[in-house]
């Protein structure tokens, strides 16, 4: 067996023994290396998000966190954080009262496995951290030591334990900053990703859950003991009371519930019909069954619905009531609470959609079911907004991501849209990379072009925010609209703040799968055309030389011309390589000094780099074996220029390049066409669809090379098809 592979494949021992060339196999292993890295990458991302999106389903069933218990929901949570990020320390801190400092509630150490409490930081002292808790949203410390915002804790904390980085997530409480969860990585430094800060937010949630909940439970506990202080335990606990008196027909409602309905105490006339002009109308049915199932036979109401504001914001509202009859077991008084749920709810609503998204995300779903389930969860927290997303070309227009519940036409006519200052809500945005805030369309100056299409629609208000991706660049935008003029509330931006990054998490993940795709396509690509090109130059050599002897330097010096290419293009990724510094490269080993090269600055595309590099590698070795480099005062000149196609500019640019020998013995014509000829034809007219031609004069060789840059690929390439958008 192994004289038949000796005899079949005469070249196989020369590449096996120690003086062969492995440059080229060098550079094939450094790109499979790294697209098996970025596979890695993206399969260790996918397990986080699983193993992230496990720990909030646990962490929504606590108990301990669902009745407030604060001191074992915090454990819970710095102990799933810490484990979670896979990170040292995980610390609750809330500010006190006077906001003047902040203290540790719970801080856990993973290594040690251990709480501890107390620490106390004055904002006097530290006022750079301070301010950026109350101006940055996520304070994300790659450098903890070097970041302004984190630096000042460098001497006196951060190196005595070690700590390179640091993420700092605002704990809400309403629309108020009542603390953080700060997390703090032992180690080499660690940047904070888009995946890392969604978590942490999430983790806030169930801090700000678990604070309600025990504020909660203590009002409820207040309402019970002290009958006198009912008022203000209902206005702690946005709980409100009324007593219906069914066969007066009159109803008596306390303070706080007119406070929920958004008035004034006294500013509306209590009674059924009035408030159930003030439900949503999805809600309306449902709330009159219940009622009228409760008056018929039953005892006691159960209910939650959704009430429009005077100023027309949306709130959650559940209701319990006891139905009171008389001596007759007729209906006589109707007693009990409605509770103001929004910011509960409201969470639950975007916690939900968060998870939904993420879980299409690690299921490798398409891009525009992902974007559309966000879509749907943001809408679905507020049934009046209408919610789009847009994805910016890198032709600098907006192209449509999702926006199912915007009219068909609207959106086939900002499909394209060109970006800049002026050009609606989204163009403006996307062109500043700002949030843009129009209340009312019909006045506004950036909607003056596109007034008739928002009037045809119904539109009369849009807010966008840009969506960037992890380096800051916009990647598009996502936007808010509402059929009257209305100015956002704390709570419309805090949706429209947290919504717009998890796009951009889910644009880049998708992109960056897409990308994987082709780049696996590329790289089994040109694994096989280099193994082609390497199979044939052996074959053609051995075919040339007479003895092992004569093989050797030939084979190695057209395989390390290929590999020269490889090598440039692998530094750039493959978009291209310099002309001058292939040129360099290949004649370096031959003598510099001896080469002479002028030209323009010309970068050569992917397909063509390499043929090229081996056209110029051949010239120079029949250079050195018959021509101006086989005596010492022999040179070459190489010049190039890139001019356009004459006679058709539109096929765009092709490069001319001249090899001129001099100086060297007198040249006369082969007698026979060599490999080195064929190679040059091949790689030219075959490979490149160029002209080539050679001419021996007796002063020296002469080569012309003509060779198109922007038109005619390769033949054999395989279209890496569309480039993810």
């Amino acid at each position: 067996m192994p004289s038949r592979c000796q005899g079949a494949f005469p070249w196989w021992p020369i590449m096996s023994k120690s003086n062969a060339d492995p440059s080229v196999l060098e550079v094939l292993q450094r790109e499979v290396g790294e697209l098996r890295s970025s596979m890695d990458q993206s399969r260790r991302r996918a397990h986080q998000l699983r193993r992230q999106n496990r720990v909030l389903v646990e962490l929504s069933r606590s108990e301990e966190i669902a009745r407030g218990d604060l001191a074992a929901a915090f454990r819970q949570i710095t102990e799933a954080a810490a484990v979670t990020l896979e990170i040292e320390r995980v610390g609750i801190w809330l500010f006190d009262e006077k906001r003047a400092s902040i203290h540790c509630h719970d801080l856990y150490e993973c290594s040690r496995d251990v709480h501890t409490d107390g620490l106390e930081v004055r904002a006097a002292e530290y006022p750079r951290y301070f301010r950026a808790l109350e101006e940055d949203r996520t304070l994300a410390a790659h450098d903890a030591q070097s970041d302004p915002r984190t630096s000042e804790f460098a001497e006196a904390y951060l190196e005595p334990h070690g700590i390179t980085s640091m993420m700092d997530a605002p704990v809400m409480k309403g629309h108020r900053l009542v603390g953080v969860i700060c997390h703090e990585h032992v180690g080499p430094r660690r940047r904070w990703t888009l995946e890392d800060q969604a978590f942490a937010g999430s983790m806030t949630d169930f801090v700000a859950i678990a604070m309600q909940a025990r504020e909660r439970a203590e009002a409820e506990s207040r309402v019970m003991e002290r009958e006198a202080r009912l008022t203000e335990a209902q206005r702690v606990a946005h709980i409100g009371s009324f007593e219906w008196d069914l066969q007066a027909e009159s109803c008596v409602w306390s303070d706080e519930l007119y406070h929920i309905f958004g008035f004034a105490p006294g500013g509306f006339t209590p009674g059924f019909e009035p408030m159930l002009e003030r439900v949503l109308p999805a809600d309306r049915e449902e709330l009159r069954r219940c009622i009228d199932a409760v008056l018929a036979d039953g005892e006691r109401l159960d209910v939650d619905y959704r009430i429009e504001l005077p100023d027309g914001g949306l709130r959650y509202v559940r209701c319990h009531g006891k139905l009171e009859r008389d001596t007759r077991g007729r209906p006589q008084r109707l007693i009990g609470t409605t509770q103001d749920v929004t910011e509960r709810m409201r969470a639950q609503l975007l916690q939900e959609g968060r998870t939904a998204v993420l879980e299409q995300l690690a299921h490798g779903e398409a891009l525009d079911d992902v974007l559309r389930t966000l879509v749907h969860s943001v809408e679905k927290v507020n049934p009046r907004m209408l919610c789009s997303v847009l994805l910016l070309n890198s032709d600098r227009t907006l192209r449509l991501g999702t926006a199912p519940s915007l009219p068909d036409f609207y959106n086939q006519a900002i499909d394209g849209l060109d970006i800049g200052p002026g050009t609606g809500s989204c163009g403006t945005a996307a062109a500043t990379g700002k949030r843009v805030i129009v209340d009312d369309i019909a006045t506004h100056p950036y909607w003056s072009g596109y007034r008739d299409l928002a009037d045809a629609a119904d539109l009369r208000a849009c807010w966008s925010e840009p969506i960037r991706s992890s380096e800051g660049d916009v990647l598009g935008t996502f936007a808010i609209y509402y059929r009257e003029p209305r100015t956002p509330d704390a709570a419309d931006l805090e949706i429209i703040s947290t919504s717009a990054p998890l796009a951009g998490v889910a644009i880049e993940r998708i992109r960056a799968r897409r990308r994987q795709t082709l780049l696996m396509r590329e790289l089994d690509h040109r694994v096989k055309n280099n193994l082609t090109t390497v199979l044939s130059i052996a074959e053609q050599t051995v075919a040339s030389a007479e003895t092992l002897e004569e093989f050797t330097p030939i084979f190695r010096e057209r395989v390390r011309s290929l590999a020269v290419a490889h090598e440039l293009l692998a530094r750039t990724s493959w978009d291209g390589a310099e002309l001058r510094d292939l040129a360099d490269h290949i004649v370096g080993p031959y003598g510099a000094d001896r080469f002479q090269l002028t030209g323009e600055d010309v970068v050569l595309p992917a397909s063509v780099a390499p043929a090229l590099s081996m056209v110029i590698q051949e010239l120079a070795a029949n250079a050195l074996k018959y021509g101006a480099l086989s005596v010492p005062a022999g040179h070459v000149t190489i010049d190039w220029t890139a001019v356009p196609v004459a006679g058709a500019p539109e096929r765009g640019r092709q490069l001319k390049v001249h090899w001129t020998e001099g100086d060297g013995p007198p040249v006369a014509p082969p007698k026979r066409r060599g490999f080195g000829t064929e190679l040059i034809e091949h790689m030219i007219s075959y490979q490149l669809h160029g002209e080539s031609m050679l001419a021996f004069d007796e002063a020296g060789v002469r080569c012309t090379l003509v060779i198109p840059l922007e038109t005619a690929p390769a033949r054999g390439t395989e279209n890496s098809g569309d480039q993810p958008p």
